[in-house]
């Protein structure tokens, strides 16, 4: 099996969840203040929102970019299906460029695929 990420867990770490499992606020409170405050006191960022998982983020950051119905986004068919579907989910047509040998997103089939439409 070829593994694709390897995670470091300590104990600390395990703790913590624990103490989230046996909390009364599983899913928000002070926990998600926490964590965001920590994550702006790292970045330098203002403002910091925790979301539940990556294709939640890719939505807001969809809406946050004004991606809406007629729109069209131009990705790689060899990504995560939030990539396109999140767009989708915001109104928007998927254009799918061509790839590399690499599998990376070609650059040169992109600048064919932009329209008055591409956000």
């Amino acid at each position: 099996m070829m593994v694709y990420s390897r995670q470091k867990i300590e104990d600390d770490d395990i703790k913590a969840v624990i103490e989230a499992l046996k909390s009364d606020m599983l899913t928000c409170g002070n926990r998600v203040v926490d964590f965001e405050s920590a994550l702006c006191e790292l970045t330098g960022a203002k403002f910091a929102v925790a979301m539940n998982s990556a294709t939640s983020a890719l939505h807001a950051a969809y809406i946050a970019l004004g991606v809406g119905s007629g729109d069209e986004v131009i990705t790689t068919p060899i990504t995560f299906a939030a990539t396109a579907n999140a767009a989708i989910m915001c109104g928007a047509r998927i254009k799918f460029a061509d790839v590399l040998l690499n599998g990376n997103i070609n650059p040169a089939s992109i600048k064919e695929l932009i329209s008055d439409k591409t956000k």
